[in-house]
């Protein structure tokens, strides 16, 4: 199977252990943040979740120090997916908090709507709980959940409204 290929794949290039050492002095780039992306989804996916929540935080922190927005949020977005994982939906909500925050002046909606409904789960969530986003961002909230959200989350528009495709991507 596919992920079974991906994971001899991910195992075979020592991609944990390269990755785990971001703190190396070699420059980072986007294709280093995305295998660390894919490593940390199928770490969460084998259950090892600390695991992958250690590689993911250090990445965080590197691409928000680097000012890489994008990588930002897909990272805060990553966090936030591992979280529930480990079953910390408070922690999970504000992490994707951090995610609204930087995406909401680009308007990186396709980020979002590419995870799924386990984030427009949260997204809904935060709409009504404690880690509510700020004022200024409410209105981005409610546009990621019109724009992408399944069915009984919000409502889906048509083909050409759900398409909203970040910069840069």
């Amino acid at each position: 199977s596919r992920p079974n290929e991906a994971a001899r794949a991910a195992r075979s290039g020592n991609l944990a252990g390269s990755l785990e050492n971001s703190t190396s002095r070699r420059r980072q780039t986007a294709a280093d943040s995305a295998m660390a992306l894919a490593w940390c989804k199928l770490a969460g996916a084998e259950d090892r979740v600390t695991e992958a929540l250690t590689v993911a935080r250090r990445w965080r922190a590197h691409v928000t120090t680097a000012g890489a927005v994008h990588a930002a949020v897909e990272w805060n977005i990553m966090v936030a997916e591992l979280l529930m994982l480990g079953g910390d939906r408070k922690a999970a909500q504000r992490a994707l908090s951090q995610a609204v925050t930087h995406a909401a002046p680009a308007r990186f909606v396709r980020t979002f709507i590419d995870e799924g409904e386990p984030i427009a789960v949260l997204l809904e969530q935060m709409t009504r709980g404690d880690t509510r986003p700020q004022d200024a961002h409410d209105a981005f909230v409610r546009e990621l959940l019109a724009a992408g959200a399944p069915a009984g989350v919000g409502s889906r528009p048509s083909g050409t409204q759900a398409v909203a495709v970040d910069a840069g991507v």
